[in-house]
Formats: C-alpha cells, sequence, structure tokens
C-alpha cells in the first residue's frame, strides 16, 4: 500500500557561513512540507509517492534526482516548463526558521483540477498540506482531490505561510474545509496563533479534536511536549534534548514518521480504529525523536529508519543528546 504525499517541492536557500561585505554566499537544501514528508515517509521504510509540480529547469531537474534517489514514487510529478519556487530562510537565535518565497507562477503553484492523478486501491493514504492548499490554483486542484478521495484515509498539516498568503481569513476557510475531510491532523502551535491571534492554540487543538471525521489531532510546540488527542485521551510525548542546528523540517519529520508507522501497522483502512493507546503512544514517542535528529542537522534532512533506531530506543521514549 502507499502513502500519497501531495503538495510542493522547492528549494529552500541558506546563507553560507559569515557575512562578507559586498557578498552573499547560499546554501541551497531541497525542501517543501510536501517533498520534506515524502522523503521522510520513505526513510522510514514505507512505500510513498509525490503528487507536486516539477520544473524542467535545472533545479527541477536537481529535485527529480534527488525524489528518485530517495525511493519516492514519481508516477504522480507533473512536469512543466514553468520555474522552481526558491525559499530564502532565516534562523533567529534559536534555530527557528521565517521564510521569504519567490514562487510567482511557479511549477508547484501553478497544478490544475485537470492534474488530479487517477488513483488504484494501492493507495489508502493522502497527505495534503501548506501552502500549496491555499493559493491559486493549486490550492483548488488540492481541495478537490481530497473531496474526489474522501473514502480513503486523508491527513492534513496546514504548515501556515503567511509570506505566501497573507490574507488569514483564506487560510481559515481552506483549513475549515480540510478539517471536514481529515481522519489526522498535525498542526503547530505556531500555525494555531497565526490563524487565530490572541486564541490559546492549546484550546483551539482541544476543541478542534472533538469534531468528527478526526480521529487523531498532534499538537507541536517546538522544544516543548507533543501533545495529542486519540480515542478520546490527551497524550503527551517530550522531545528529547538535542544540540539544534535549525528546526527546519521538524513538523515535517513528526509527520513523516507517524504515517510511516500507521503504513507498518496496516491502520489506514479503519482510520486507525485498531490502534491502542499505548501504541500511539510509542508512535508519537518515535515521532518526536526522529525530529530531534532533524533539528541537529542543516536543513530537513530527516533520519533513516536505522539512524533512529541506533540513536535511541524508538519506541520507548529515551532521552539523548546529539552534538
Amino acid at each position: 500500500m502507499t502513502i500519497l504525499v501531495c503538495g510542493e517541492a522547492l528549494y529552500d536557500v541558506f546563507q553560507a557561513g559569515e557575512p562578507v561585505p559586498g557578498q552573499l554566499a547560499l546554501d541551497g537544501r531541497y525542501g517543501g512540507s510536501a517533498l520534506n514528508t515524502a522523503i521522510g515517509i520513505a526513510r522510514q521504510g514505507a512505500q510513498v509517492s509525490l503528487f507536486t509540480g516539477l520544473s524542467l529547469d535545472m533545479l527541477g531537474q536537481r529535485l527529480l534526482a534527488r525524489i528518485k534517489a530517495e525511493g519516492v514514487g514519481q508516477q504522480h510529478l507533473v512536469f512543466s516548463d514553468r520555474p522552481t519556487t526558491i525559499s530564502l530562510v532565516g534562523q533567529d537565535a534559536g534555530g527557528n526558521p521565517s521564510y521569504t518565497f519567490y514562487g510567482l507562477g511557479s511549477a508547484d503553484t501553478g497544478l490544475t483540477e485537470a492534474d488530479i492523478p487517477a488513483m488504484d486501491e494501492t493507495v489508502d493514504a493522502l497527505h495534503l498540506g501548506s501552502y500549496a492548499c491555499v493559493v491559486t490554483p493549486v490550492g483548488g486542484a488540492m481541495l478537490a482531490l481530497a473531496e474526489r478521495y474522501a473514502d480513503r484515509f486523508i491527513s492534513y498539516d496546514p504548515n501556515t505561510r503567511p509570506t505566501v498568503e497573507p490574507d488569514m481569513r483564506r487560510w481559515r476557510a481552506r483549513v475549515d474545509r480540510f478539517r471536514q475531510l481529515a481522519s489526522m491532523i498535525k498542526v503547530s502551535t505556531e500555525d494555531l496563533s497565526a490563524l487565530y491571534p490572541g486564541c490559546s492554540p492549546l484550546e483551539v487543538a482541544r476543541d478542534w479534536a472533538q469534531v468528527e471525521p478526526l480521529r487523531l489531532l498532534v499538537l507541536t510546540d517546538g522544544p516543548n511536549d507533543l501533545t495529542a488527542w486519540f480515542k478520546g485521551k490527551e497524550l503527551r510525548a517530550r522531545p528529547p534534548p538535542v544540540a539544534v542546528a535549525d528546526t527546519v523540517g521538524a513538523g515535517d519529520t513528526v509527520q513523516a514518521a507517524l504515517l510511516a508507522a500507521f503504513a507498518e501497522a496496516g491502520a489506514f483502512q479503519d482510520r486507525l480504529g485498531g490502534v491502542a493507546i499505548a501504541e500511539m503512544q510509542a508512535y508519537l514517542e518515535r515521532a518526536v525523536m526522529a525530529a530531534a535528529i532533524t533539528c541537529s542537522r542543516r536543513g530537513a534532512d530527516m533520519p533513516t529508519l536505522y539512524q533512529l533506531s541506533v540513536t535511541g530506543t524508538p519506541c520507548t521514549g529515551a532521552k539523548f543528546v546529539i552534538g
């Protein structure tokens, strides 16, 4: 069985080294929430394919080479002459990123409903999220895709990016529509603060967790405890201490680790109904451990299943320090 991840694929561009007057050295890394999540799932050993728009330009060809090298399925890729999106990534003292996107008329944002792939029964789960679900025209295509295949397990991550679409009313309307379709939502306190200024992210998440058809809500909060709501229980998993390089891709790693674990357990068919509370707790602890490894590296460089197993005990919450 395959997970189809739907969304954007781009290049994250960081400043390289110390600033030099009159010069700016840059370091480009593959990125985009969808591409990150797809690679993270593949590295965790699950079958995954990617639905995105890829450019035929040099950057698009490099992204394609990375997708192939990671073992991510390419049968749902859509190629065009539109350029590759570039995201300039700034960082604060704690390694937390800020993004400036250059993607007007790009390959990943240019998808339309005509590009929606036909899917056979081998695809039993879809994951969607980030700005690809909001901006025009790709946002309409992503919503139509989710509505067309609402009988499959749907996972959603708002991954709010005001620098791409600053209108929070538009974000809230689209998030509310996807909430009506998703069995699983992963959201951050940063996302909820942007969507609902002045409201407690924890209280908003608790309200979301009560609404069908949602089965699992996961709330990340940077280095603080991950909180999840599952089968009427509020669960927590504490991230292990880590020497942070940056936090790019941390949330995508949590998403990838959970989806890969559910695929391994065959949990999509009954929308997580067969997963016990203790099993979900173990999956959450595995996810925060994986995210900690990603935070120890530059960019969204996610761990393999082997790296996760040798760094700590992935299903016991054992603590470890990297670096």
